[in-house]
């Protein structure tokens, strides 16, 4: 419920892992509270960057939720990469959003 990024939708944060990502991805996802969500949930596909272009972020089979008290959602997913070398390029994708009610 902070006052700072109150307008965040998207936010990608590239790091090279050298340790295995298993490991790495448990140590940064260690105290949130999050549930186990997919890839239809509702996520919208497109993001707004700065108010103007328009970004699609990558899909992705299973992502990490986390549930604010004023129905927020931010949604963790990460992809991988192999630079040259064989160090491991992990990027994690945050994703903010709102659950859409279907009107029938």
């Amino acid at each position: 419920m902070g006052t700072k990024l109150r307008n965040l939708e998207y936010l990608e944060i590239d790091t090279v892992v050298f340790q295995d990502a298993n490991s790495f991805t448990n140590e940064v996802l260690k105290d949130l509270d999050w549930t186990d969500g997919d890839e239809n949930d509702g996520r919208p596909m497109t993001v707004k960057i700065h108010g103007e272009a328009t970004y699609t972020p990558p899909v992705i089979q299973i992502v990490k939720n986390l549930i604010r008290d004023n129905g927020m959602i931010g949604s963790i997913f990460q992809r991988f990469g192999v630079f040259e070398n064989g160090k491991m390029n992990l990027c994690f994708c945050f994703q903010v959003w709102s659950k859409q009610i279907e009107i029938a």
